[in-house]
């Protein structure tokens, strides 16, 4: 998935041990130029991240998408992550946004790494399939309006509920971080205020759990 996203792997770490036959018929990288290098099960296991046993390590360039590198088409559905904090909830929500048929997820004014271990694990690779890039919420907010994309902003004290929204146009949903939610800059930005009804003593739900309702709710609506 990230090879064919754009991805150049400039190193490859292969440990035999743990790929089966069809693994190792599966990865054709020499004719990628690209340096391949077999490590033993113990040299494997030190640079692995975690104790993962897929055998196989890529050291890749970011290919640096930008938001001009963004071709919008009619009905683009976008997902805006605002100051995430979890990478596995950016993974959860990338997998999601891949399924739901989102074209580029940004993450805005984040510090979390797009490509950090947990957010790759957790998103099966859909950060790859999904142009997924970071950059700061002033700059998303103008891009949005330059291209007329209304923003759909999640708020646990909004009055409108999410079914209400005519999901069936080029639109961006809006989710906040998982401590404070979104900041004054996307409250005042947002073309609509939408809010999940909450029938218990809970007063909200995790970010990749609302992401994933305020999706498909887009995507019941477009079918």
């Amino acid at each position: 998935m990230a090879l064919r996203a754009g991805f150049k792997a400039r190193e490859i770490y292969l440990c035999p041990e743990f790929l089966d036959t069809r693994q190792k018929a599966d990865f054709d990288f020499k004719a990628q130029d690209t340096e391949i290098i077999e490590l033993d099960k113990k040299a494997y296991e030190k640079i692995a991240f975690g104790e993962r046993k897929e055998g196989i390590i890529a050291v890749a360039k970011d290919p640096g998408i930008c938001l001009k590198d963004i071709k919008i088409k009619p009905k683009s559905l976008i997902m805006v992550l605002e100051g995430l904090e979890k990478p596995g909830n950016l993974g959860a929500l990338a997998r999601t946004a891949d399924a739901a048929g989102v074209c580029v997820l940004i993450a805005a004014d984040t510090k979390v790494d797009i490509y950090n271990p947990n957010a790759i694990r957790s998103s099966l690779g859909a950060v790859f399939s999904v142009k997924t890039l970071k950059e700061s919420s002033l700059k998303v907010i103008a891009w949005l309006k330059a291209n007329n994309i209304k923003i759909v902003s999640a708020i646990v004290s909004a009055d409108m509920d999410y079914t209400q929204v005519d999901f069936n146009q080029s639109l961006a949903i809006v989710l906040g971080s998982e401590e404070k939610g979104l900041s004054r800059i996307w409250r005042d930005n947002s073309d609509y205020q939408v809010s999940l009804p909450m029938a218990g003593e809970a007063d909200s739900l995790n970010v990749a759990v609302t992401g994933g309702i305020l999706l498909y709710e887009a995507l019941r609506q477009r079918r």
